[in-house]
Protein backbone atom coordinates (compact mmCIF):
# COMPACT_ATOMS: atom_id res chain seq x y z
CA UNK A 1 0.00 0.00 0.00
CA UNK A 2 1.36 3.59 -0.98
CA UNK A 3 0.24 6.80 0.66
CA UNK A 4 0.57 9.86 -1.11
CA UNK A 5 -0.81 13.75 -0.01
CA UNK A 6 -1.03 15.52 -2.97
CA UNK A 7 -1.31 18.98 -3.35
CA UNK A 8 -2.45 20.57 -6.74
CA UNK A 9 -1.65 24.51 -7.43
CA UNK A 10 -3.10 26.63 -10.11
CA UNK A 11 -3.40 29.79 -11.64
CA UNK A 12 -1.13 33.01 -11.99
CA UNK A 13 1.31 33.36 -9.15
CA UNK A 14 0.33 30.55 -7.35
CA UNK A 15 4.05 29.07 -7.05
CA UNK A 16 5.12 32.17 -5.50
CA UNK A 17 2.20 32.16 -3.23
CA UNK A 18 2.57 28.70 -1.86
CA UNK A 19 6.70 29.12 -1.32
CA UNK A 20 6.81 28.90 1.84
CA UNK A 21 4.34 25.53 1.89
CA UNK A 22 6.74 24.19 -0.67
CA UNK A 23 9.60 24.86 1.61
CA UNK A 24 8.28 22.36 4.21
CA UNK A 25 8.02 19.55 2.19
CA UNK A 26 11.72 19.59 1.78
CA UNK A 27 15.16 21.24 0.82
CA UNK A 28 15.52 18.82 -2.10
CA UNK A 29 13.32 18.46 -4.72
CA UNK A 30 12.53 15.99 -7.41
CA UNK A 31 11.26 18.12 -10.24
CA UNK A 32 9.17 16.45 -13.44
CA UNK A 33 8.05 18.23 -16.79
CA UNK A 34 7.93 17.98 -20.21
CA UNK A 35 10.16 18.72 -22.80
CA UNK A 36 9.32 22.26 -22.89
CA UNK A 37 5.83 23.69 -21.65
CA UNK A 38 6.98 23.97 -17.76
CA UNK A 39 9.75 26.36 -19.37
CA UNK A 40 7.57 28.47 -21.97
CA UNK A 41 4.94 28.97 -19.49
CA UNK A 42 7.47 30.29 -17.06
CA UNK A 43 6.11 27.68 -14.31
CA UNK A 44 9.20 26.33 -14.47
CA UNK A 45 11.41 29.22 -13.73
CA UNK A 46 9.19 30.25 -11.12
CA UNK A 47 9.23 27.12 -9.16
CA UNK A 48 13.19 27.37 -9.61
CA UNK A 49 12.91 30.92 -7.89
CA UNK A 50 10.59 29.74 -5.21
CA UNK A 51 13.11 26.88 -4.46
CA UNK A 52 16.38 28.89 -4.13
CA UNK A 53 14.38 31.36 -2.37
CA UNK A 54 15.11 28.94 0.69
CA UNK A 55 18.29 27.53 -0.65
CA UNK A 56 16.64 24.47 -1.80
CA UNK A 57 18.28 22.13 -4.73
CA UNK A 58 16.54 20.01 -7.03
CA UNK A 59 16.98 17.39 -10.30
CA UNK A 60 14.98 18.17 -12.95
CA UNK A 61 13.69 15.19 -15.19
CA UNK A 62 12.31 16.89 -18.73
CA UNK A 63 11.53 14.54 -20.60
CA UNK A 64 8.03 13.62 -19.77
CA UNK A 65 5.93 12.90 -22.97
CA UNK A 66 2.45 12.28 -23.53
CA UNK A 67 1.41 9.26 -21.54
CA UNK A 68 4.71 8.24 -20.00
CA UNK A 69 5.65 4.64 -20.03
CA UNK A 70 6.20 3.31 -16.48
CA UNK A 71 9.92 2.93 -17.35
CA UNK A 72 10.52 6.92 -17.73
CA UNK A 73 8.78 6.93 -14.16
CA UNK A 74 10.94 4.23 -12.59
CA UNK A 75 13.66 6.29 -14.28
CA UNK A 76 12.82 9.76 -13.02
CA UNK A 77 12.38 7.83 -9.31
CA UNK A 78 15.04 6.20 -9.17
CA UNK A 79 17.37 9.29 -10.26
CA UNK A 80 15.75 11.44 -7.97
CA UNK A 81 16.67 8.73 -4.89
CA UNK A 82 19.73 8.59 -6.15
CA UNK A 83 19.83 12.51 -5.72
CA UNK A 84 18.74 12.52 -2.03
CA UNK A 85 14.98 14.05 -2.97
CA UNK A 86 12.60 14.40 -0.16
CA UNK A 87 9.41 15.57 -2.63
CA UNK A 88 8.74 15.43 -5.70
CA UNK A 89 7.32 18.29 -8.11
CA UNK A 90 5.37 18.19 -11.64
CA UNK A 91 4.84 20.69 -13.60
CA UNK A 92 2.66 21.07 -16.84
CA UNK A 93 -0.37 19.38 -17.48
CA UNK A 94 -1.53 15.58 -16.99
CA UNK A 95 1.51 13.72 -17.89
CA UNK A 96 3.93 15.60 -15.50
CA UNK A 97 2.00 15.34 -12.80
CA UNK A 98 0.98 11.86 -13.10
CA UNK A 99 4.30 10.73 -14.02
CA UNK A 100 4.93 12.62 -10.48
CA UNK A 101 2.88 10.36 -8.54
CA UNK A 102 4.62 7.26 -10.19
CA UNK A 103 7.85 8.88 -9.78
CA UNK A 104 7.19 8.86 -6.25
CA UNK A 105 6.83 5.71 -5.50
CA UNK A 106 10.14 4.73 -7.21
CA UNK A 107 12.00 7.80 -5.36
CA UNK A 108 10.45 5.83 -2.19
CA UNK A 109 10.81 2.28 -3.21
CA UNK A 110 13.71 2.29 -5.63
CA UNK A 111 14.09 -1.09 -5.47
CA UNK A 112 10.36 -1.86 -6.63
CA UNK A 113 10.27 -3.43 -9.92
CA UNK A 114 8.64 -1.90 -12.63
CA UNK A 115 5.93 -4.65 -13.01
CA UNK A 116 4.38 -4.27 -9.74
CA UNK A 117 3.07 -0.95 -10.08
Amino acid sequence: MFYMPVKLYTGEGCLAEHGAEIGRYGRRFLILTGRSSASRSGALQCLLSVIGSFGGEYLLYDRIGANPPVSACAEAGRAGAAFGAEAVIGVGGGSPLDAAKAAAVFLANPSIGEEEL
